[in-house]
């Protein structure tokens, strides 16, 4: 069994001994550090992970808040409170802890592992509701941004396509945007038919190379690429970023004597609602 990593910041001798007898009679694995103040906790975490920080409201080097809302991103942030009231500064700290607790009674020491517990629980609920938000906002900007797209191909303006790869180049924050035709089946050789570059950046010179394709086309031994490429970040890219590729590809991929209408991807409704594909 993997121990419970805990870090401890500015503790009381009797609130360890209390949180010690509580971790060991519900039959916890567990491994403990202690620091004195956030300067050394920020080091302790620069050193090793820990699976939940508990700390006091006041510490040495003044009140937690501020060392909650760096570390709370990445682990459970306890707060004990130590002699300050509810309402005061210091008895403040930032979401998702949600206030300052006050220390177990040395004759509860099973308080000890209903705060932790509660704390893990909160904190992977609130992570879980960030990480779903997050996930549902980037959906309606590319559910916007495949709109925009079939926007500039429906009414085919003479820099539609640089326009469809600027959207793409923005929403989607990657090195470039391309359409690229493979000139022979057997053949390294290719050339860029239309391409967009974020400012400042140099695709072929960046530290990585993260590159995703879809094919647009397949004709006399030749093929043609929509790609997305980024070289600052490594990307692994999610399902969003891929069924925005492919459904710009759909577009694109559309005869120009019929109505762009998309055929795949998670975007089809939105798009066939909108009156841009309606039946005429």
């Amino acid at each position: 069994m993997k121990p419970l990593q805990l870090l401890l910041v500015s503790f009381r001798e009797n609130w360890r001994d209390s949180l010690l007898e509580s971790l060991h009679s519900a039959g916890y694995v567990f491994k403990i550090k202690e620091v004195a103040n956030k300067k050394e906790a920020l080091q302790a975490c620069n050193q090793s992970r820990y699976d939940a920080l508990i700390t006091s409201c006041c510490l040495p080097d003044g009140p937690s808040g501020d060392l909650v809302l760096v570390l709370g991103n990445t682990m459970p942030c306890l707060v004990i409170r130590d002699g300050c009231t509810p309402g005061s500064s210091a008895a403040k700290v930032p979401f998702p802890t949600q206030g300052a607790h006050l220390p177990p009674s040395a004759k509860q020491p099973q308080a000890w592992i209903n705060l932790l517990e509660k704390t893990i629980r909160q904190w992977e609920s609130a992570v879980a509701t960030r990480i779903n938000k997050g996930h549902w906002n980037q959906r309606m900007i590319f559910d916007k941004a495949a709109v925009r797209c079939a926007s500039e191909l429906h009414y085919k303006s003479e820099n539609s396509i640089d326009n469809v790869l600027g959207v793409m180049l923005e929403v989607l924050e990657v090195s470039r945007v391309y359409i690229r035709e493979a000139l022979a089946e057997n053949s390294r050789s290719s050339r860029f038919v239309h391409e967009k570059s974020a400012l400042g950046q140099i695709p072929t010179l960046g530290p990585y190379k993260s590159v995703h394709e879809v094919l647009l086309s397949e004709a006399n031994g030749s093929k043609r690429y929509l790609g997305i490429e980024d070289t600052i970040t490594r990307r692994t890219w999610n399902q969003g970023e891929a069924d925005l590729v492919s459904t710009v590809a759909d577009l694109l991929s559309a005869r120009p004597d019929e109505k762009i209408r998309p055929t795949s991807g998670w975007y089809t409704n939105i798009l066939r609602s909108s009156p841009l594909f309606m039946a005429s």
